[in-house]
């Protein structure tokens, strides 16, 4: 503030004015490990979900997240569905940043793990090949692919 903008708001208040100005200080410098964390060792890392689903079950959770999951966006990774396998079966999250939603699937999970696939790709996949009947489907992450195996 100016010193006249000061003396106007003086003027008009009996308290006294008090300027907080925030002080900035540095974050410290950590010393660089001998092992240090890089993108591609933490995607080494990563565990790449395994799970087989009945295709009914699957294309009715895809289904309700469809109209949350925009179908364009200024992010890519919201056109996405998260993938999450673990003991307890599989959740798919989707949102658009205003509204989430998840739903849970009874799965059989091969190797416990999280990613995002692509709603629509998955969604049209599942939704051509069960047209008559339910199958088993088996999604499998390796990398930036998605393999989804239907039958037995």
């Amino acid at each position: 503030m100016t010193q006249s903008a000061i003396e106007a708001v003086e003027a008009h208040t009996t308290d006294p004015v008090i300027l907080a100005v925030p002080s900035f200080e540095a974050p410290p410098v950590l010393p660089v490990d001998s092992e240090q964390t890089t993108f591609d060792t933490v995607m080494a890392k990563r565990k790449a979900p395994s799970v087989m689903v009945d295709a009914f079950e699957l294309k009715r959770a895809l289904a309700q997240l469809k109209p949350v999951v925009p179908k364009r966006g200024a992010l890519p990774v919201l056109t996405g569905v998260r993938l999450v396998a673990d003991a307890a079966g599989v959740r798919l999250t989707g949102t658009d940043l205003e509204v989430t939603v998840t739903v849970g699937i009874d799965a059989e999970v091969d190797q416990a793990g999280a990613a995002v696939i692509p709603l629509k790709l998955v969604h049209d996949v599942v939704t051509k090949a069960t047209a008559r009947r339910s199958e088993p489907v088996v999604l499998t992450v390796d990398g930036d692919d998605v393999d989804v195996v239907m039958g037995r």
